[in-house]
C-alpha cells in the first residue's frame, strides 16, 4: 500500500501539548485541569484541591491490591 502523505494521528499529545490543551481550556472554557500531586503547588493548595474535588466527584475508591504485597 503506498504511502499518499497521510499521517495517522497522534492521540496521544506530548507533555508541551497537553499544557496548552489545559492552559487553552482555563482560558477559553474555565475548566481547570491540575494534577494534586503536582510538587510545584504548595502542600496546601494540594490539600485544598484535593477537597473540592472529594466534594464534586466524592472519594476516589480504595484499590484493590489482589494480594500483592505493598512497597
Amino acid at each position: 500500500m503506498a504511502n499518499l502523505g497521510f499521517r495517522k494521528p497522534n492521540f496521544w499529545p506530548n507533555s508541551a501539548d497537553s499544557e496548552a490543551v489545559k492552559r487553552n481550556g482555563f482560558h477559553d472554557l474555565g475548566i481547570l485541569v491540575v494534577d494534586i500531586n503536582d510538587k510545584n503547588l504548595p502542600w496546601q493548595d494540594r490539600e485544598l484541591l484535593k477537597v473540592i474535588g472529594e466534594r464534586l466527584y466524592g472519594k476516589k475508591p480504595a484499590r484493590a491490591d489482589h494480594g500483592r504485597k505493598q512497597e
